[in-house]
């Protein structure tokens, strides 16, 4: 994504390099010069490319082995680019996805594509916005189908006691579940 601003003579300059480290740097979380501007459809841009792009980048560095996706404002948005174009094509056996915007759909969508992926052994979603729909999608997705996955954590989620039930009980061994 190019960014450019605008310097106190007037004239437009393109930044070299642009980097977002933490979510409180996005515009939502601060002030626009232009008050016309849309913070939110702003940002909503923003992650929308970026979170593919460094979801591609990120499982290429780390292909047949650890990927680190910690804090990257993650959405269900980006699951279909997560799984079919980056972690089922560079085999990664360890993801972790903690701290990011990951909802209801986007655990749904991961319980189907876990279904096709035959790589990964560590999934972590600590932290992110998933809820008792998501977890039951990925709980019926692990009681009916066979998965490499040996450990999940679902710590720090949105997850109800009846939630968490259900997960325990469509868990079978030798997968280990942290909630």
């Amino acid at each position: 994504m190019q960014l450019y601003g605008i310097q106190r003579v007037g004239r437009l300059s393109q930044c070299p390099k642009v980097e977002v480290t933490r979510e409180e740097d996005m515009p939502s979380r601060g002030a626009l010069s232009n008050p016309a501007d849309k913070a939110q459809a702003l940002e909503d841009q923003m992650i929308e490319a970026y979170g593919k792009v460094i979801v591609e980048i990120q499982c290429k560095a780390g292909a047949g082995g650890k990927v680190a996706l910690w804090g990257k404002m993650i959405r269900d948005c980006h699951v279909e680019a997560l799984y079919f174009e980056a972690v089922n094509n560079y085999e990664v056996k360890v993801l972790w996805l903690n701290n990011n915007q990951l909802g209801d759909a986007g655990a749904e969508a991961i319980a189907g594509m876990l279904r096709t992926n035959h790589s990964l052994t560590l999934l972590e979603l600590v932290g992110n916005k998933i809820g008792d729909a998501g977890a039951e999608a990925i709980g019926a997705m692990l009681c009916t189908n066979r998965s490499s996955l040996t450990k999940l954590n679902l710590h720090g989620n949105k997850i109800s006691d009846d939630g968490k039930k259900a997960l325990r009980e469509a868990v079978l061994f030798p997968l280990k579940l942290m909630l």
